[in-house]
C-alpha cells in the first residue's frame, strides 16, 4: 500500500449504522469497504499476540512486527494507489494504540445511536 492509500476504520454500537455506512461509501470506486464486519482486526490481533509473547517474541524486531501487521490489512484489501481503505470491525476500538502505531494518520468513524432505539429495532 502506498502513502496515497489511506486507511481508516468504521466502528460503532450494534445496529447503529456502521454496516450501512460502509455499504454506502463503498459505492464510490475510490473507497474499499465491505458491507460486513471484516476479519482483518481479529487476524491482526492474534498475529500481534503471537509475535509479542511466548517462544517467538525474540524472533521479531519492532519493524518486522509492524510490517507483518500492515501486510495483513494491505494484502486483504490490495488497494489501488488512489483508493481509501475503510475497515469495519468493532475490535479496532480496543486497539487504538495499535492503529496509531501502524497507521498514524488513520481515523475511526464511530457510529452511535440511542440505545433505546437499538433495543426497539431488535424487538421488531
Amino acid at each position: 500500500m502506498t502513502a496515497s492509500s489511506p486507511v481508516h476504520f468504521i466502528s460503532g454500537l450494534p445496529r447503529a449504522g456502521s454496516t450501512l455506512l460502509a455499504a454506502l461509501l463503498s459505492q464510490n470506486p475510490k473507497v474499499l469497504a465491505h458491507g460486513r464486519i471484516s476479519p482483518v482486526a481479529p487476524m491482526i490481533i492474534r498475529l500481534s499476540g503471537l509475535m509479542a509473547e511466548g517462544e517467538y517474541a525474540s524472533d521479531f524486531s519492532e519493524e518486522q512486527r509492524e510490517r507483518l501487521l500492515r501486510g495483513v490489512l494491505e494484502d486483504y484489501y490490495h488497494p489501488e494507489p488512489d483508493q481509501i481503505v475503510l475497515d469495519t470491525s468493532r475490535e479496532w476500538c480496543t486497539r487504538l494504540a495499535l492503529i496509531n502505531r501502524l497507521y498514524p494518520k488513520a481515523r475511526v468513524i464511530c457510529c452511535v445511536r440511542d440505545p433505546v432505539w437499538i433495543l426497539d429495532s431488535l424487538e421488531r
